[in-house]
């Protein structure tokens, strides 16, 4: 089992896109050490940068359920991402397929709902999260946004049916337009200001690997 790391820090613009041959299922989802991985590697990259000055948004994404994490448990990652939202970092958590599991998942690891969406895996539904996603992230990094919370419009667009009563607790949802709350071309860039405009960028990808002397859990 191994935890594989794609691009860091890279622009959009400059990552390739996906092949079929980038998706090989493997079985296995050590998903608390990808998380605790991903935080650790942000952290480091801060180091040296006043608390706040860089907006961090952590997007977990999975389509298959926690089964072999070895160095890391719920309640360890629970108690560090409650420790990097009290610096301001925002977390999401993506579930694809995975239907009420994915709120399981989110809640254990401290989330609240609207931070929390279990979408469909279809091409419509696939690409209606992530308009909403990049959105949300959009509006959250330019200060037009306090949080990246999906609204109840966003997730059943995107085809969830199984928590979108949270999103809304706060006041009716801004008419912004657009099946993602928002058209992507109209967003105004960062401010001028803004010492580091393009966001840290880490995705871990979670592989595994037929062992023949598994280490034991510690």
């Amino acid at each position: 089992m191994c935890l594989e790391t794609i691009h860091i820090a890279r622009r959009v613009a400059e990552v390739p896109l996906l092949q079929q041959t980038d998706f090989q299922p493997r079985g296995g989802t050590p998903l608390l050490d990808a998380i605790m991985d991903t935080i650790a590697a942000i952290s480091s990259s801060l180091e040296g940068r006043e608390p706040g000055e860089v907006k961090v948004i952590v997007a977990i994404q999975t389509d298959g359920e926690e089964n072999a994490s070895r160095r890391h448990g719920w309640e360890e990652v629970k108690g560090r991402i409650c420790a990097m939202e009290q610096q301001g970092w925002e977390f999401i958590f993506m579930g694809a397929g995975l239907r009420e599991e994915a709120y399981n998942m989110g809640r254990k690891l401290g989330l609240k709902d609207d931070k929390i969406v279990a979408y469909g895996t279809d091409r419509e539904a696939t690409r209606s999260i992530f308009e909403a996603t990049a959105a949300n992230m959009s509006l959250f990094a330019s200060g037009m946004a306090l949080s990246t919370s999906y609204s109840s419009a966003q997730k059943v667009t995107a085809g969830d049916a199984f928590g979108g009563d949270e999103a809304c607790e706060d006041g009716p949802e801004p008419d912004l337009g657009g099946a993602s709350g928002v058209d992507l071309d109209t967003l105004a860039p960062l401010p001028a200001a803004s010492p580091d405009p393009v966001p840290f960028m880490r995705r871990a990808r979670v592989d595994s690997a037929v062992m023949s002397e598994p280490e034991e859990p510690s």
